[in-house]
């Protein structure tokens, strides 16, 4: 893999130093040899971005040199008088000096750059049954006590009077608000319900067109719905987590197979003959002669068999077409990058002001 060449292991170690690496950076490392394609450069970036690791222009990487003799509320923030403190209050004003303010456009700009970056994220979410499993059991924990509406969905001003009582007496009625989103989750379940009957009908009936059509137009009233109930940012976010932890799971499962399958196939390419064949004298010859000891044989066999049902139920978890895992999961970190990002420098400059 690109990440485990010695060239771009020493950029990533320099990264983790600074906590960024430039794109001029990553080219003096990534020379023609180095670099095979487009693609290779966009999994390295997104691998370090997992590892917290920022990729930025050029431009908005400030010479700290520059900034000697800057004043920030009225104190030098020069390196002679900064470099040899360890006093974690100087350390922080230190960086906030380097933080231009930003203006009200460049707010703006940024409010919305995060508003688009959430909307990636539940764009990605609703291509999923994930989505919808998750909110039905936030659904039921509502329903029977364990957590507030207000953790759940935004809710206006006006409305929040009616949840902000943590008091819980069995006896009293359920207030409106609640009242409401319990009518909600009835109607998501059954709606739910419907579509996943329909999912059956189409994997029954592969080229019923009339199926295909009612099944689009089904979930794309689904997502309609959950889109009305405005959910919190923060609970998406938690439910992408969790998403995220599945895929990768997917992931390492799938490549745990591939291993396997690729070691019996030394015995015969035909890996559903080795799976599910009988055992016969040429089959115990092609296993002597592929190095493996027939106890070993089975033992792979068992580990193919579990992993292939242990991956079936994580992608029906999940909850998309096999085909659209990459895509949807591309969709969802790129969103939370970009909230990320900007949020970050929003609070930055929020920070700078006070």
């Amino acid at each position: 893999m690109l990440h485990e060449k010695d060239e771009v292991r020493k950029l990533i170690m320099l990264a983790k130093d600074k906590g960024y690496i430039t794109y001029k950076e990553l080219e003096e490392v990534l020379d023609e040899e180095t670099l095979m394609s487009e693609e290779e450069l966009d999994k390295l970036i997104d691998y370090l971005n997992e590892l917290n690791i920022e990729v930025m222009d050029n431009d908005k990487v400030l010479d700290e040199d520059s900034l000697e003799g800057e004043q920030f509320l009225g104190m030098d923030l020069s390196d002679d008088v900064w470099s040899k403190t360890d006093d974690p209050v100087k350390l922080y004003l230190k960086e906030m000096g380097k933080i231009p303010l930003l203006t009200r456009e460049e707010e703006i700009r940024l409010s919305m750059e995060i508003e688009r970056g959430r909307k990636k994220v539940f764009r990605g979410l609703l291509r999923t049954s994930f989505l919808a499993e998750r909110l039905l059991d936030e659904w039921a924990r509502i329903t029977e006590g364990k957590m507030k509406v207000r953790d759940l969905i935004n809710l206006d001003n006006d409305m929040n009077e009616f949840d902000d009582d943590d008091s819980v007496n069995e006896n009293d009625t359920l207030d409106p608000i609640t009242k409401e989103f319990i009518q909600k989750g009835l109607k998501l379940a059954i709606m739910y319900r419907e579509l996943k009957d329909l999912e059956q009908e189409m994997v029954n009936n592969p080229d019923n067109l009339e199926i295909k059509k009612e099944f689009l137009r089904k979930h794309a009233k689904l997502n309609r719905f959950i889109k009305s109930l405005n959910i919190r940012f923060t609970k998406l976010d938690k439910i992408a987590d969790e998403l995220k932890e599945l895929y990768m799971k997917l992931k390492r499962k799938e490549k745990d197979l591939a291993k396997r399958i690729k070691r019996l196939q030394k015995i015969d390419p035909d890996i559903n003959k080795l799976l599910y064949g009988e055992i016969d004298d040429e089959l115990l010859r092609k296993i002597e002669e592929s190095g493996l000891s027939y106890g070993r044989f089975e033992i792979l066999k068992t580990e193919i068999l579990k992993l292939q049902e242990e991956i079936k139920e994580l992608r029906e978890e999940i909850g998309t077409v096999p085909t659209e895992f990459e895509h949807v999961m591309k969709i969802i970190q790129e969103g939370r990058r970009e909230v990320k990002r900007e949020g970050k420098m929003k609070g930055e400059n929020r920070s700078k002001r006070k």
